[in-house]
């Protein structure tokens, strides 16, 4: 989850600074002699859940969970009817365009049975229509429960005006970046049947603080991510399901 963090604001970043200006994801690493400078690193370094006072159960905000599936469409912004394929099972839940962005049923579209009707037609694109699809109750959990993501980005230089400039490109570039925060979704591991899901991100700046390091100026600021994080653990496969295929009716009489 903390790199789907980092992959997120990493691009804002890089678009808000020079060129010349070395930006990489963290965990973060104290400069070298013969590093090139300025230098900015960022780094999703803690995730942690919010338990509420006197909450101490671990397990209280854990419901069923479900086989699902997540079914992915390529948009050509003409088509808006989208069907998923026989072999995909379970009902559809919630649509996505772009994948992390909720469209809202009633407003953006409707499910007529296996087929979504989008409202407007998707802007053309590689899967960038995302259908998520519930089956029957399975083995596992799910968990929601408020969370806190921090994240810190340490600014280098060896000089004090360049430290001033490029740090505040940063902080506006983040901040920035905090307006609208889609779902984040962590690398599925689909083979052990572990999805885990940010919902809801809000970024909000907490501080800035400067000083010397082995003669390198450096500011570090950090932000905070407060969210929903979702953990959805499926154990095993659906068991097949039988189909009729004919009825034979013979009378012996």
């Amino acid at each position: 989850m903390l790199h789907a963090v980092q992959a997120h604001l990493l691009p804002f970043l890089r678009a808000a600074l020079p060129q010349a200006t070395a930006v990489t994801a963290g965990p973060a690493v104290d400069p070298v002699p013969g590093d090139s400078f300025p230098r900015v690193v960022l780094t999703a370094s803690r995730l942690a859940l919010i338990f509420k006072q006197d909450d101490d159960d671990p397990l209280a905000s854990r419901t069923t969970a479900h086989f699902g599936a997540v079914q992915r469409w390529s948009g050509d912004g003409t088509t808006r009817d989208f069907t998923v394929p026989d072999d995909i099972k379970g009902d559809i839940t919630d649509l996505e365009c772009p994948p992390g962005r909720p469209l809202r049923v009633g407003d953006d579209y409707a499910v007529d049975g296996r087929t979504v009707r989008l409202m407007r037609p998707p802007p053309a694109g590689q899967h960038n229509l995302q259908a998520r699809l519930r089956g029957g109750p399975a083995r596992g959990y799910l968990d929601r429960r408020p969370c806190l993501v921090t994240v810190e980005v340490h600014v280098w230089t060896n000089n004090p005006a360049q430290l001033a400039s490029t740090s505040a490109r940063v902080h506006a570039a983040l901040l920035a970046a905090a307006v609208d925060i889609p779902h984040l979704e962590a690398t599925p591991h689909d083979d052990l049947g572990v999805r885990v899901r940010l919902l809801r991100p809000v970024a909000s700046w907490i501080s800035t603080t400067r000083d010397d390091v082995a003669g390198l100026l450096r500011d570090s600021l950090e932000f905070q991510l407060r969210g929903e994080l979702e953990q959805h653990v499926v154990i095993g496969q659906p068991e097949p399901a039988g189909i009729i295929e004919k009825i034979v009716y013979r009378d012996d009489r």
